[in-house]
């Protein structure tokens, strides 16, 4: 006697493709995200609905798909002193959100030069929000001609429309007042004399799922 088990796993297929034949526990990607076959007979040209159920396919995994509507580069690139401070906000720009549901996503790379504090809460602040997203890297020993390079990433999330201000800065969460990164923004030839002019920047995507 033979027993019919049927399908023990699921059968991966790739991407889907309306001329091609499916079955039950058939599963199959469109746009970003799994889809399932539920259907009792084998299908053709019936399509999973995006990002939700139909009689022939059922969600088995959301994805999200990033359309981007803008990028913006901001700047700066001239050798400034930094005072101490419990909170600064150091360089930035404006730019223009445009989509009501899209999320704001930067990241930045800032260089500086001289004498520094690891614990000075630097990170992005979009408005009045802040995201502590930076982490440090010391070029070599300390001393006070070195190169400091801070990089980070900050997920804003979903914002309204309209005219947005992110700055680099810090933010100490003690409020002490002598805290500072670095003691000059963008190092050149005045800090070793083999710098060229460095340049820090901060890059914002505006970012729309699909």
């Amino acid at each position: 006697m033979q027993i019919d088990l049927g399908k023990l796993k699921f059968t991966w297929r790739g991407e889907y493709d309306a001329a091609t034949e499916y079955e039950a526990d058939d599963t199959v990607r469109l746009g970003a995200s799994a889809y399932i076959c539920v259907a009792s007979d084998k299908v053709t040209g019936i399509a999973p609905t995006p990002g939700a159920d139909n009689a022939t396919w059922e969600l088995m995994a959301r994805g999200t798909d990033g359309k981007v509507l803008g990028v913006h580069i901001i700047e700066s690139g001239t050798r400034t002193a930094v005072s101490t401070a419990a909170t600064m906000k150091l360089f930035g720009g404006n730019f223009d959100k445009i989509s009501p549901t899209s999320r704001i996503i930067a990241t930045c790379t800032v260089l500086g030069a001289g004498a520094h504090s690891g614990n000075s809460g630097s990170g992005l602040v979009l408005d009045d929000q802040w995201d502590y997203g930076c982490a440090y890297q010391y070029d070599g020993q300390y001393h006070s001609s070195q190169t400091t390079i801070l990089v980070g990433t900050s997920d804003f999330g979903v914002l309204p429309v309209g005219n947005k201000r992110i700055d680099f800065g810090w933010n100490t969460a003690n409020g002490q007042a002598n805290d500072r990164p670095f003691n000059f923004l963008n190092p050149n030839a005045a800090d070793d004399a083999r710098n060229q002019q460095m340049t820090s920047r901060i890059i914002v995507w505006e970012v729309e799922a699909e």
